[in-house]
């Protein structure tokens, strides 16, 4: 999965100096504690005592959505069981409420380890999953956990043509150049 950053420039997160870590988040009237890392895609994580499929909710799309994040944030909310476990609730920005997600998983658990709360071994548990993390000597991130189908579909029969026509543009694009 890569090398998570806690650069503000690369989340993007304004009005933060130096790594993304622990800094307060005003929302009305409570203010809470994120951490705030890119692995790929941006995330703020929260760290609470406990977390729930309701606060991630009811919380997640006014984080995702504030001001201090010009792109939008994906929201997790972690809680530490112990130094190799976590258990997280994610509000993804594009989609809402998900009941697992791989990035996320590598973000908080990027947050705890950056904030020294897990060890190098850690497994995050979903309510879609668990997922193990490791983190290797240079930093770098091994995600592993079960893949499995949750939906299927069809496209609209309008855009599976443009995406026929896309396709061949595409195939023409390469041959002429």
């Amino acid at each position: 999965m890569g090398h998570p950053s806690f650069d503000p420039c690369d989340i993007p997160v304004t009005a933060v100096s130096g790594p993304a870590i622990g800094f307060p988040l005003g929302l009305g009237a409570e203010t809470v504690m994120v951490t705030c890392v890119s692995v790929g895609t941006p995330h703020a994580v929260i760290f609470a005592a406990e977390v729930s499929s309701a606060r991630a909710r009811q919380a997640g799309p006014l984080i995702a959505g504030h001001p201090r994040f010009p792109e939008r944030v994906n929201v997790s909310f972690a809680s530490v069981l112990d130094r190799g476990s976590m258990r997280l609730e994610v509000w993804e920005r594009g989609a809402g409420y998900t009941t697992s997600s791989g990035a996320a998983s590598c973000a908080a658990a990027s947050a705890a380890h950056a904030s020294g709360l897990v060890d190098d071994q850690v497994t995050v548990r979903m309510p879609g999953g668990d997922v193990e993390i490791a983190f290797a000597a240079d930093g770098s991130l091994t995600l592993t956990g079960i893949v499995e189908q949750v939906a299927a579909g069809e496209f609209a029969p309008a855009y599976r043509t443009r995406l026929a026509g896309q396709q061949a543009s595409s195939v023409r694009s390469a041959t002429t150049d």
